[in-house]
């Protein structure tokens, strides 16, 4: 009996240990996903994952806030005036001392410095929606409130104890990608060995039907 509990164990714990990697590598492939749609580096999406978590937001919250504010970013340094009083307002800067877009990252935390400074209310919301989408902009307050400096040594700490990098999260999509052609390739085959036997099959069934 000790054998097969002992047996049994190890074949929960190989499951559990598989379930795991899965989704380790399926988070990486996530990463990079987000990565490019966001313009984040896969080391920091990570980090504000990591404070995601501890806020109760998501990293895909924060994602599609970033999105938004990237649009924002680049109509202000085009020159819409209406994009430009939202930064204005918040005493933002979107460009660099040479004249450049600053990069989302480092705009978002100087964001989330200023709404670390104001009060709770209907004010803030209402600006954190302009920011980062209608209704989602009140989601990440929990997140911003952390300020620039806590979201910044958060981020670090991620970094430092169970980063993702950017190599490793290519890699990850690149399997998940091979997984997705094996299981194209193997659905494919069931496909024809199917046909090849509904034949067989149909004569079967009309044994028992007739």
């Amino acid at each position: 009996l000790r054998g097969v509990l002992g047996a049994l164990g190890v074949s929960l714990s190989a499951a559990a240990f598989t379930v795991a990697i899965k989704n380790a590598i399926d988070y990486a492939d996530q990463l990079n996903d987000l990565a490019k749609k966001t313009g984040i580096a896969v080391e920091t999406l990570g980090g504000l994952g990591y404070v995601a978590e501890q806020t109760g937001t998501s990293l895909e919250a924060i994602a599609k806030g970033t999105s938004k504010l990237a649009t924002l970013m680049a109509e202000a340094a085009g020159g819409s005036a209406k994009a430009a009083s939202v930064f204005d307002a918040m005493g933002v800067s979107v460009k660099n001392i040479d004249g450049s877009l600053k990069s989302m990252d480092e705009t978002l935390l100087d964001v989330a410095d200023r709404f670390a400074s104001y009060e709770d209310g209907a004010a803030k919301a209402a600006l954190a929606n302009q920011v980062f989408g209608e209704k989602l902009g009140a989601q990440l307050i929990p997140f911003l409130d952390e300020g620039g400096e806590k979201i910044r040594e958060l981020v670090a700490e991620y970094q430092r104890y169970g980063g993702v990098t950017t190599e490793t999260a290519a890699r990850a999509d690149q399997f998940n990608d091979t997984l997705s052609k094996i299981s194209l390739m193997s659905s494919a085959l069931m496909r024809e060995l199917a046909s090849a036997l509904l034949p067989t099959l149909q004569a079967i069934a009309n044994v028992f039907v007739n």
